[in-house]
């Protein structure tokens, strides 16, 4: 303030100049959060009206994972991650007349898997026009073939076919760079398909690169989202659930579907919505495909794993769980399946949220790191990955090169000994990779052991924390 006091009478006056401040303790004037959702960028600010200008800070609790408090200016931001769940913490705005608190309580919304009958996005045999090598294209994925409008993530299948030569596909959300990483080898003469977890961008689209001109076939398995989503990540120590080698010792024959229940088995929790599998054909009689769905529902214009004549391919697939528990798997041509368990998404014994899209690489034993030396892992060995801190399980891309003869890469939490599963298998010389769910074990690490010497390279795509 600035005033002026005037005394006067009729001998004249006197005047006085006062100058000065008048402090205010602080008192909120915004106190109201935006809602929270684990995964997604946050934004919102705390005001209190206070003379001098208050610090603000948090004086009971802690924010949830992964957001900051701006200490001037009272604003909260950051990517919501896990642990998810209810929050609990109190902010002051402080100066030099007084404090006053506030206490949030509240919860944040979560992402739950939205397990789909596969349906078809994209088939660039249609229009008889591959997509040429070294280019990039945008694929809208939203409110198409019933994924929700508020998907954060899809799960694809990707398959390469009739390829120019050998190279890479890369699936990633648009709008970002692309990252140094593949999400499937193409090979020259095969036909290819590994599934690809992998978040959209603002607009709802995923950006795909191929390296090497080839026609290209995307399926969408499921999806993330808050509105629709029934059930989080489970992942546990990977089981085999079938080897049709052992029993029933035959082959499935053609046109056949087998009936598996998976609710309950293997680890898999008996309310399961869907579950997360690495199907195997082996010692097909000529080439063809698996398909893996839901049973007690038509099956799908679909693949997921496609094979030549005595070719020995796995693949990953996510699948709903049907009547009765149960997974149907379709063969078109007479071949053995085995079929192992990685994860299923469960409303009881599921805590995983995806939390990040972050795609990076996590290890590549070509290169000299602090963990490998460029040379090839040695058979029987075991490489240690280390992932992101808080995260109970990862989706991940493995990839096998240059392996001295046919074998197979188990990969799985850390533990005494690797389960008596395979996530690739591979015969020499190949070049192969396929997606992989696994726990997080607590020292935030997994496990790749491999049967043969080989080169192996782990990129990251999803990350999932606890919900």
């Amino acid at each position: 303030f600035d005033v002026t006091l005037k005394a006067s009478n009729s001998f004249g006056h006197v005047e006085y100049r006062f100058v000065g401040t008048v402090y205010q303790a602080p008192t909120w004037t915004d106190v109201t959060l935006a809602a929270m959702t684990i995964g997604e960028s946050f934004a919102d600010a705390l005001a209190a009206a206070a003379i001098p200008t208050p610090m603000y800070s948090v004086t009971a609790g802690s924010l949830p994972a992964g957001l900051s408090l701006n200490v001037v200016t009272g604003a909260i931001a950051g990517i919501v991650g896990a642990p998810g769940g209810a929050f609990d913490f109190t902010i002051s705005a402080t100066n030099a007349k007084g404090s006053v608190s506030h206490r949030f309580v509240g919860s944040m919304a979560s992402f739950g898997f939205v397990a789909m009958t596969p349906a078809r996005l994209l088939d660039t045999r249609g229009d008889a026009v591959k997509y040429p090598a070294g280019s990039d294209h945008e694929l809208l994925m939203v409110g198409r073939s019933g994924i929700p409008s508020d998907a954060i993530a899809v799960l694809l299948s990707v398959t390469a076919t009739d390829s120019d030569g050998s190279g890479f596909i890369t699936v990633y959300p648009c709008g970002s760079s692309r990252p140094w990483a593949s999400n499937l080898n193409v090979v020259f003469g095969l036909t290819v398909s590994n599934a690809a977890s992998v978040f959209v961008d603002v607009n709802g689209r995923v950006c795909m690169y191929t390296s090497v001109a080839t026609h290209v076939v995307i399926d969408v398995d499921g999806a993330w989202s808050s509105a629709s989503g029934s059930g989080a990540l489970h992942a546990f120590t990977p089981a085999r659930l079938v080897d049709s080698r052992v029993s029933p010792g035959a082959k499935l024959p053609a046109g056949a579907v087998h009936e598996l229940v998976v609710a309950g088995v293997g680890g898999v929790a008996p309310d399961a919505t869907a579950v997360v599998l690495s199907v195997t054909a082996t010692e097909p009689d000529w080439a063809g495909f698996v398909t893996v769905y839901p049973c007690g529902g038509a099956r799908p214009w679909a693949s997921n794993v496609n094979f030549a004549a005595g070719q020995t391919v796995s693949t990953p697939a996510t699948s709903a769980v049907g009547a009765l528990g149960a997974i149907c798997l379709y063969t078109s041509a007479p071949t053995h399946l085995v079929v192992d368990v990685m994860a299923d998404f469960s409303p009881s014994a599921g805590t995983g949220v995806p939390v990040s899209g972050h795609v990076e690489r996590l290890a590549d034993t070509r290169e000299r790191t602090a963990s490998t030396n460029g040379n090839r892992l040695d058979g029987g060995a075991v490489l240690h990955v280390a992932v992101p801190a808080q995260t109970t399980a990862v989706t991940l891309n493995v990839t096998v090169a240059d392996p001295e003869s046919a074998g197979f890469v188990t990969v799985y939490p850390c533990t005494a000994t690797p389960p008596f599963v395979s996530n690739v298998n591979l015969v020499s010389g190949q070049t192969v990779a396929e997606a992989v769910t696994v726990a997080v074990s607590a020292s935030s690490e997994i496990c790749v052991f491999a049967s043969v010497p080989m080169h192996v390279v782990v990129d990251l795509n999803v990350s999932f924390g606890a919900g």
